[in-house]
């Protein structure tokens, strides 16, 4: 009986021992994207918060089931909090990363098939930043335009994360709120478009237009 009793709970550590190791090496896998986290996945970034959460749930389970089958060995404990302190620490680092997109160099850019063929590496040019500031907001437009938003080879995601790392301030708090997919980016575009347009610079167009329309001018 009491063989049969020590079988039964070697092989109930057994299978604990495996559930555990199975929760730690993917709890290593969420460390190692945040410890080499590559801002093209930040979309990925609340489902490894809640993949984490419901890993360090498991882990909080099997703990405890090994406590009540090693009589609380000191071990497990000592174990138990320093993966409750890997956890806030990276459920903490994630969160900034996914509410902070930092900046974003765009890749070397080729102009031409004899750069290409030759080898000739242009520089990375150095994404424009913009804060809502009217004078700014014309250069901002078009540069990100010629190299962001016409790129056709970025995905929408990509370009929202680009934007997003682009804009500072007042501009920054319109698109803070959307939700990080694909679909956000002409939400969040035309929103900063439509919120920072040049009245002037509209106007003065118009006049242009009118002006030309009617060559006498305007009465």
């Amino acid at each position: 009986m009491a063989t049969a009793t020590r079988n039964r709970k070697a092989k109930q550590l057994k299978h604990l021992h495996a559930k555990r190791a199975y929760i730690v090496g993917s709890i290593d896998l969420i460390r190692d994207f945040d410890e080499n986290f590559d801002p093209s996945k930040s979309a990925e970034i609340p489902f490894r918060l809640e993949r984490l959460d419901k890993l360090m749930e498991e882990l909080e389970y099997v703990e405890t089931e090994l406590d009540s089958l090693r009589c609380g060995d000191p071990i497990s404990s000592d174990t138990r909090a320093e993966f409750q302190t890997l956890h806030f620490r990276l459920k903490g680092s994630l969160s900034s990363k996914r509410c902070a997109p930092p900046e974003m160099l765009l890749p070397t850019v080729v102009n031409d098939a004899s750069n290409l063929s030759s080898g000739v590496r242009l520089p990375e040019l150095k994404l424009p930043e913009f804060n809502g500031n009217p004078e700014d907001r014309a250069g901002f437009h078009d540069l990100f335009k010629a190299m962001i938003h016409d790129n056709t080879s970025l995905s929408n995601i990509q370009k929202l994360h680009y934007l997003r790392a682009c804009l500072k301030g007042d501009a920054a708090r319109i698109v803070c709120s959307l939700p990080i997919a694909s679909t956000s980016y002409t939400v969040a575009w035309k929103m900063i478009i439509d919120r920072f347009e040049d009245k002037n610079l509209l106007r003065i167009k118009i006049c242009f237009i009118l002006n030309h329309t009617h060559p006498e001018g305007i009465s």
